[in-house]
This record gives structure tokens, C-alpha cells and sequence, in this order.
């Protein structure tokens, strides 16, 4: 059974506020950088609720200003901020829970800890979603084909490609069959595609080309009707692209 936009969504936020909890739980029992000594266990899960709240907040509004679609250099480099940030937050929830200032040595200290978890992190995603390389022993390039695509989908969901959407860190894949979500970089799903079987819309729309039912200007925004009968927005940035296309 395929899965809706809202259904995906709820599905993720389940997963980060299981995490969250998780993490919480963990860091309360463990009690590190001092808080077993000097918290007793209600406040130190107050604590550790909240700096742990804070950095999965933080992390997901970076990912919202578009981490997931980043180059793997500006994903790296945005947890320079992220960092910065959630250490001077963290600093001034010590300072209210402890009444210690920090000093500038103790603030790097905080801020290494923080980018050093938060790129080994990024740096496993982004591993797992690059998957292994394969060397071609052809110098001829094979053209582009979403055979490789519909070989991710479940069997019973493979069919003509209808849309892509980017989902986080992963791409949502609609066919006539239903949708899934792969573990896969938008951006590389859709280099790999080509532009002959569609095009792309949006920072983080994809439509085929074969699969739109018609184009709707509404207080001068784009839209397509999809075939899943789904309304894809078209920026700005990629509306001369999409009208060169036919599309619009």
C-alpha cells in the first residue's frame, strides 16, 4: 500500500521523536559532562529533554533550509552554524541551571564536541545514501534509464515514472503502481535520469513529462497536474526551463 504525503511526514517525525526519546532516556541514565553529579534524575531529564530538543530542532530546521540537497561540501560546512548556535543555547541553559559562566576555552571544548557528532553523523548519511560505485568497463555511456530506479522499488509498486519529491534525505518515487521512499539523494536521482524521460520543476520536484495532465496559473504560480493527481508546485527559477519543455 503506497504511502500519502501526510502519512510520510507523520511517519518521520514518529522516527525523530522516538529518537528524541531514546536520546533522552540514554543521556539521562548516563549523565554526561558532570549532570549525574551534580543533577538529581527529574531535573536531569528536564535537562537533557531540552538541549536535546534544541539540537534536534535546529538540525531539522538546516535541513529544511535545504541541507538534504546540498552538495556534500555545503552539507558538511552549514554544521559550522549549527554548532555555534546550539553551543552558545547550550551555554545559556548552563548558565541558568548552574549559574556558570563559560569560559571562552570551555565554549570551544562544546563547540568541537558538537561539530565533531553532528559531521560523523552527517558523514554516515551520507555514505549510506551514496551508495558503491560501479566502474564501467565501457567507454561508451549507457543512456540514461529508470530501470536502476524501479530495480529500488518494491515489485508490486514498479511502473511508469509519475513524479520524484524530495523527502529529507531521502526521494519520494511515485509511479503508476503506488510510491516508496529510497534512500537515495534527490539531486543524484535526478542527474542519473536525464532530462529526456522529464524535468525538473522545483528545488525539490521532478515531474516525467508523460505524466502531466495539464498546467495551472493561479495568482501567477505554476502548478501541474499529475497523473497521481497530485498538484507540483513550478519555482521560478525553473519555469523557463519547464515552458522550454512544453510543460507549461
Amino acid at each position: 500500500m503506497s504511502l500519502t504525503l501526510r502519512e510520510i511526514w507523520q511517519y518521520a517525525w514518529l522516527r525523530w521523536g522516538a529518537a528524541w526519546l531514546l536520546f533522552v532516556l540514554l543521556a539521562s541514565t548516563l549523565g554526561p559532562f558532570g549532570t549525574f553529579e551534580l543533577l538529581p534524575l527529574g531535573p536531569r531529564l528536564g535537562y537533557w529533554a531540552l538541549v536535546l530538543g534544541l539540537s534536534m530542532g535546529l538540525e531539522a530546521l538546516r535541513r529544511l533550509l535545504g541541507g538534504w540537497d546540498w552538495t556534500w561540501q555545503w552539507r558538511l560546512a552549514s554544521h559550522l552554524p549549527y554548532a555555534t548556535v546550539l553551543g552558545v543555547m547550550i551555554v545559556w541553559i548552563n548558565w541558568i541551571c548552574f549559574g556558570v559562566a563559560a569560559s571562552w576555552a570551555a565554549f570551544g571544548f562544546l563547540f568541537s564536541v558538537i561539530l565533531i557528532v553532528a559531521l560523523g553523523v552527517e558523514g554516515v548519511l551520507l555514505l549510506l545514501s551514496s551508495g558503491p560505485t560501479e566502474v564501467q568497463n565501457s567507454p561508451q555511456p549507457e543512456p540514461p534509464s529508470d530501470d536502476w530506479l524501479m530495480g529500488k522499488l518494491a515489485v508490486e509498486k514498479r511502473g511508469p515514472l509519475v513524479r520524484l519529491e524530495a523527502q529529507d534525505h531521502y526521494t519520494l518515487v511515485v509511479t503508476e503502481a503506488g510510491q516508496d521512499l529510497l534512500l537515495l539523494r534527490f539531486g543524484d536521482v535526478v542527474e542519473r535520469l536525464g532530462s529526456g524521460a522529464g524535468q525538473r520543476v522545483h528545488r525539490s520536484h521532478w515531474v516525467a513529462k508523460g505524466a502531466v495532465r495539464h498546467a495551472r496559473n493561479k495568482n501567477g504560480r505554476d502548478t501541474l497536474l499529475m497523473a497521481d493527481e497530485s498538484e507540483v508546485p513550478v519555482s521560478r527559477s525553473f519555469r523557463a526551463a519547464a515552458k522550454q519543455a512544453g510543460l507549461i
